[in-house]
């Protein structure tokens, strides 16, 4: 596994339950990226209308004023929710876009991401990357303000993936 991706996994057999739970993760699979699609393309059009569809091309252009958006105020806790999905599918699709990556539910049944949408990507080196894009959107998130979303989340992402891409 690539470097701070999956520190501390282990392997196990997965249970009855995990494969179930598994399962009705795949089915809710297709969903969940229409949902973040959406999500995506909302968020960007309240950050600049005018911009969106641009953006929606290259999120890359886009993760600046993502950051300003978030960066200066406190966000209650009780309001942070409503922005996980947006931002993680920011995320997640600028993953897709820079880096080749795939949405997919997380099958290792010992991640903390287990059955969860993640971003998988296959490098050249034949490493695997996975990528909880949600816990990162929930940890951004959290921490107070002022909190930087190209230093604390995208830079290092694109550290690590660079490396192996």
């Amino acid at each position: 596994m690539g470097e701070g991706w999956g520190e501390g996994r282990t392997m196990r057999t997965p249970t009855d339950t995990d494969n179930a739970r598994l399962l009705e993760a795949q089915d809710r699979l297709a969903k969940f990226i229409e949902e973040a699609h959406k999500a995506s393309h909302w968020l960007l059009e309240t950050i600049d209308p005018a911009q969106t569809e641009l953006w929606m091309t290259n999120l890359e252009l886009a993760l600046p004023a993502i950051g300003e958006l978030f960066e200066r105020e406190e966000i209650p806790a009780e309001e942070q929710r409503e922005w996980w999905l947006p931002l993680s599918a920011v995320l997640g699709d600028y993953v897709q876009q820079r880096f080749g990556g795939t949405w997919m539910v997380d099958d290792v049944p010992t991640s903390h991401s287990f059955g969860r949408p993640i971003i998988e990507l296959h490098t050249t080196g034949r490493e695997i990357h996975r990528f909880d894009v949600m816990a990162r959107a929930v940890d951004f998130l959290a921490t107070p303000a002022p909190r930087n979303l190209m230093e604390s989340v995208v830079s290092p992402i694109r550290d690590a993936l660079s490396k192996h891409h």
